[in-house]
């Protein structure tokens, strides 16, 4: 970011950066975890399963998902902005067709991430209630 011009970007950067470190460290630590405690395989969608079961974790879910979007963005302002002065020659052009592309695939992964938190919540017991008293 040597440019003046993308001092505005900064905040967008360290969101997206601090977001997809946030969402790599948590998935991480429960895939780890999951695999201390198992002797199955277990991977990324395990981790998200079991962060989903936790009481916290639907929300956690949803925090995960809008990070990767802030990442997303992040990542698709760098390339059209030029925002890491990769330039405009053909080295350059595929460096910001890169970052585009990489945003993109986090945000596939957020949507990801936002059903199964969706899906959590459609899943919750629907308690009835009286409306009215019935005599």
């Amino acid at each position: 970011m040597a440019e003046k011009s993308h001092e505005g970007l900064k905040w967008i950067m360290r969101a997206g950066y601090g977001a997809r470190g946030l969402i790599y460290t948590t998935v991480g630590a429960l895939a780890f975890a999951a695999a201390l405690n198992s002797n199955e395989a277990s991977g990324t969608k395990d981790a998200l399963a079991t962060l989903r079961a936790q009481p916290w974790g639907v929300t956690a879910l949803w925090i995960i998902g809008f990070g990767l979007f802030a990442y997303m963005i992040w990542r698709i302002v760098a390339g059209a902005a030029d925002v890491e002065d990769h330039g405009t020659d053909g080295k350059g052009l595929i460096a910001r067709a890169g970052q585009v592309v990489t945003g993109v695939l986090h945000g596939i992964i957020g949507v990801s991430v936002l059903s199964l938190a969706m899906g959590a919540a459609m899943q919750a017991p629907v308690v009835p209630q009286r409306i009215g008293r019935k005599s």
